[in-house]
């Protein structure tokens, strides 16, 4: 019987050569939490939009121009526990996600320091929207809600990314086998959507699915600079620190919760997995990641 575990490999075998699902099946694949509007009657991990459950007394959260962030998204931990997933997520409260508005966002993407509110259990909170002293009259500061189920997928390191394998020059023939070679009209980037779905592309975990650079390469740049001129693949030191960095939140552009990151982009945080064991939010990157 197919499941998570397998589906993807299967898939993978059924439509290409065999050379090709032998060196997917020795990639170290990760399960991932994939996220998808809830219907009736469906377990709730979380929701896009609406209003954010602070605790109370917690001043909303500011740019550095006084301006207020927006609240994105509310992760329920407790219950995403109970899926399959290669982080240590908290076993309990809730993450809250806070960015600023779309016009403002180069911002945060130029620092990668985002918003990220743990709020354990067991502390009171009040459901609440950007005050009213801080709103401009023409401005929309709040994103529709849309709550969220989830289940556990299995997730690829994309092409170039540092997790394919050690030597350099391994992940570049990787990611040319797997990502960027056809084989009879058959592509696996086709294959791994189509197992995916095609509605929006949200995940906990895993490895994310941006387009231009590897998250983990992206987040390393803002902990280690390689010297100039030195290629970061060519740089040990530079490569051990991109992959201390996992996929925390990948949220794709969502219609129904009207969120639009330009050019069919996907916001992306990250974290150091020690930062992620120590629970320590603040030092999460982000990201936007388009064509």
């Amino acid at each position: 019987m197919l499941d998570w575990r397998n589906e993807l490999p299967a898939l993978v075998r059924a439509e290409l050569p065999a050379h090709v699902a032998d060196a997917f099946d020795r990639l170290p694949l990760r399960p991932a939490i994939r996220l998808t509007p809830a219907r009736p009657g469906d377990p709730v991990v979380g929701r896009l939009g609406g209003e954010a459950d602070l605790p109370i007394g917690q001043e909303w959260p500011l740019r550095d121009d006084g301006e207020p962030e927006i609240f994105v998204a509310r992760l329920d931990c407790a219950v995403l526990s109970a899926y399959e997933v290669d982080l240590e997520l908290p076993g309990s409260g809730t993450l809250l996600f806070f960015l600023p508005r779309l016009e403002e966002m180069e911002e945060v993407v130029r620092s990668g320091r985002p918003t990220v509110i743990h709020v354990p259990e067991g502390i009171a909170t009040a459901a609440r929207q950007v005050p009213s002293h801080l709103r401009h009259p023409s401005e929309e500061y709040e994103y529709p809600l849309v709550a969220l189920t989830a289940r556990t997928i299995l997730s690829a390191p994309g092409s170039y990314n540092p997790a394919m394998a050690e030597d350099p020059a391994a992940i570049a023939d990787l990611s040319r086998l797997l990502w960027r070679d056809e084989y009879n009209g058959r592509y696996l980037s086709d294959i791994v959507r189509r197992y995916r779905g095609f509605i929006p592309d949200h995940q906990v975990g895993g490895y994310s699915d941006a387009f231009q650079h590897p998250l983990e390469m992206s987040a390393a740049h803002h902990g280690h600079r390689s010297p100039a001129g030195t290629d970061p693949y060519q740089d040990p030191a530079f490569l051990a620190e991109a992959r201390q960095w996992v996929t925390l939140l990948q949220l794709d552009e969502d219609d129904d919760a009207r969120m639009i990151w330009g050019d069919g982009a996907v916001a992306l945080w990250a974290i150091r997995r020690a930062d992620l064991a120590a629970r320590d939010f603040g030092a999460t990157f982000f990201t936007v990641d388009g064509h």
